[in-house]
């Protein structure tokens, strides 16, 4: 007996339905949206749907006003409250039904977080009343009639809001993108301890939030605040540089010590080691790439120190106010170019003059005056800031 053939059942696929177009009116808008639900509220001819602004106002709100964003705050709070149209018994209503801070924004035609500084602000500053409910919606009551008591707005003032919702693993890199507002023309580099001058913003600029991202080797903390203003960034680096750093460090000793087997384990000059022991631990600070894992640089650092003495070196680059160590190198190829600077200060120095040297060995005094030579200048270098 065979069995009934099985037939498979066609496969229904739901298709996704696709997102609505908007109908928009005559004008380009959104009749739905919130602005336009204002809009509906009166009518012109009849003269019906408005809120009332006393004149007191006038003399009140310009030195109360924080900017254009809170006067337009005051505005739709006036409406929603002694403007609703549900007053039954002839009395105007003195506070706004609930409301989120997201309709307002949608209102004020700007960001939600500069609606909750103007909750904030208003509210600490005695303009507008506020009450929350536990939906996390909003009603508004405007005090006007305590106005004429209180003291101007205070330029600047800071105002401490909640902080916002963010993912607590940082993200990529952010590509900068060829169409994007430059407001430096190039990076400003800001010296340790001090602050850079301000950058100004182009006019029309509109900033809803703020994207810090590091491209250095190492962590860095950052704080923002907003104060007279301007909007400082504050940055250094994180408590756990150290270990950041000490694991860079054996990553380049596992690298350089796969690069020494490969190349049979070359051994390094003592004047190598000398330029190494004087250049690894300032290219440590900035976390650099050091000297010992880069050959290249390495080779050029020794070519480039001739036959100065290192305790020249060292001197020069600690001698001055604003000496060469106490500032960043950017790698280890930069060492070669500072090394030839510190040679043609020691040439200058000695009042040396290349000597066409005849076949044969080197004597000994000759090395030992060059070096203490170069010893005597590199003292009066550091300690004189001049020889």
């Amino acid at each position: 007996m065979s069995a009934l053939p099985k037939t498979k059942p066609p496969q229904v696929t739901k298709q996704k339905s696709s997102p609505q177009a908007v109908e928009l009116d005559q004008y380009g808008r959104d009749p739905a949206s919130p602005p336009e639900q204002f809009r509906r509220q009166s009518n012109l001819k009849a003269e019906t749907g408005y809120a009332p602004f006393y004149a007191a106002w006038l003399a009140d709100l310009p030195r109360l006003t924080s900017g254009n964003v809170c006067t337009l705050f005051i505005m739709a709070v006036n409406v929603l409250s002694l403007g609703r149209p549900d007053n039954t018994k002839g009395k105007r209503h003195q506070w706004t039904r609930p409301v989120t801070l997201e309709y307002l924004a949608a209102v004020l035609r700007c960001h939600v977080r500069e609606v909750q500084r103007q909750v904030k602000d208003t509210s600490e500053r005695g303009l507008v009343a506020v009450k929350k409910n536990t939906r996390g919606q909003y009603t508004f009551s405007l005090l006007y009639n305590d106005w004429r008591k209180l003291p101007d707005y205070e330029c600047g003032r800071p105002v401490a809001i909640d902080e916002p919702e963010v993912a607590d693993e940082d993200g990529e890199l952010v590509e900068v993108q060829p169409d994007a507002v430059r407001l430096c023309r190039r990076p400003l580099k800001v010296q340790a301890g001090k602050a850079g001058r301000p950058v100004p913003i182009p006019e029309g600029l509109k900033v809803g939030s703020i994207k810090l991202q590091n491209s250095a080797t190492l962590p860095l903390v950052f704080d923002a605040v907003y104060q007279g203003g301007q909007l400082l960034i504050s940055s250094r680096f994180a408590s756990d540089w150290r270990e950041c750093l000490e694991g860079k460090e054996k990553a380049n000793e596992s690298r350089r010590g796969c690069r020494e087997e490969e190349a049979g384990a070359a051994e390094i000059s003592p004047r190598a080691r000398d330029v190494i022991a004087v250049f690894d631990p300032l290219l440590q600070q900035t976390g650099e790439r050091l000297l010992i894992g880069d050959a290249v640089a390495l080779g050029n650092a020794v070519k480039a120190l001739g036959d100065m003495p290192i305790a020249f070196l060292e001197g020069w680059l600690k001698a001055g106010k604003n000496p060469r160590s106490d500032r960043p190198i950017s790698g280890p190829r930069v060492v070669a170019s500072i090394i030839k600077e510190a040679y043609s200060n020691w040439a200058a120095a000695t009042s040396r003059v290349p000597v066409k040297r005849t076949s044969g060995p080197r004597k000994a005094s000759g090395d030992g005056l060059v070096n203490s030579i170069g010893r005597a200048a590199g003292e009066r270098l550091s300690k004189f800031g001049r020889i």
